[in-house]
């Protein structure tokens, strides 16, 4: 399992700060009773960040 360590406001993994890759947005959809049938939707944006061997992570913003 792949460690990632928060230090101040830095993701750090394999010893060196992850960089900002680029923003994204994910959308989750979920159904309520109270909504009818239709599906909900929610936007959250998040940030992900990359090492320099590649393992990526996605934080909220």
């Amino acid at each position: 399992m792949a460690q990632v360590v928060l230090f101040g406001d830095d993701y750090i993994h394999c010893g060196f700060p992850m960089e900002e890759a680029e923003f994204e947005v994910e959308r989750l959809c979920y159904r309520s009773n109270r909504s009818g049938s239709g599906l909900n939707a929610v936007s959250l944006p998040t940030r992900v960040l990359r090492c320099h061997c590649g393992f990526q992570l996605e934080v909220p913003e």
